[in-house]
C-alpha cells in the first residue's frame, strides 16, 4: 500500500512540475510529459495492471486540470501504461537503455494516439511535419528526462514492489 502512496506522490509532482514549472522551457514547442515518462516508467517495472492504473490515474488528473478532451489522455496513458508493462514483462533487462528508449517510443505513441482520439472526436488533427517536430521534440525531451529520474524510481520499486501485482521483475530475479 506504500508503494500506491509514492507512486501518487511522485505522478502528483510530476503533474504539478509539468503544468507549472516547464511550460516556462519549451523546445521547438514542445514541453515535457513528466505524467507520460512516469507512467512509462512505473508499467515498464510494476507490470501492465499498475502501468495502466497510474496511466489512467495521471492521465485523468492532468485532463481534469486542463478541461480539453477530458478522458483521452487518460485513455492514451493507460494504453501506453498498459503496453510499458508488457514491454517489460518480456523484454526489460538492467540495461540502462531500455527505459529511457521506452519512455521515447511510448511518448510518441502517447502523442500520436491522443490526435487520433481528438481526431475520432472530430477535431482536426495536426498530422503535419510540425506536429511530428513537436512529438519528436516532447519525446526526446521525456528521454532526457528519464535519466535523473530513472534511479529514483527503480530504488522505489525495490523497496516497495509494485502497486497492483504480486511482484516485479526485479523482484524475481533478487
Amino acid at each position: 500500500m506504500k508503494g500506491l502512496a509514492y507512486a501518487g506522490l511522485i505522478l502528483l509532482a510530476g503533474l504539478l512540475l509539468q503544468t507549472a514549472f516547464f511550460p516556462a522551457f519549451a523546445f521547438f514547442g514542445a514541453r515535457p510529459d513528466l505524467v507520460t515518462l512516469l507512467v512509462v516508467l512505473f508499467g515498464l517495472l510494476w507490470g501492465p495492471r499498475s502501468g495502466a492504473a497510474l496511466g489512467f490515474a495521471g492521465g485523468m488528473a492532468l485532463d481534469l486540470l486542463t478541461g480539453y478532451l477530458v478522458g483521452l489522455g487518460a485513455l492514451s496513458r493507460a494504453v501506453v501504461g498498459g503496453l510499458a508493462g508488457l514491454a517489460g514483462e518480456r523484454f526489460f533487462s538492467e540495461n540502462f537503455l531500455v527505459p529511457i528508449l521506452s519512455v521515447l517510443v511510448g511518448t510518441l505513441l502517447e502523442q500520436a494516439l491522443f490526435v487520433l482520439g481528438a481526431w475520432i472526436y472530430g477535431l482536426s488533427g495536426p498530422w503535419n511535419a510540425g506536429f511530428l517536430l513537436a512529438a519528436a521534440a516532447t519525446a526526446w525531451y521525456g528521454a532526457l528526462l528519464a535519466v535523473p529520474i530513472l534511479p529514483g524510481i527503480l530504488a522505489l520499486t525495490r523497496r516497495h514492489g509494485p502497486v497492483l501485482e504480486g511482484q516485479t521483475r526485479l523482484a524475481r530475479e533478487e
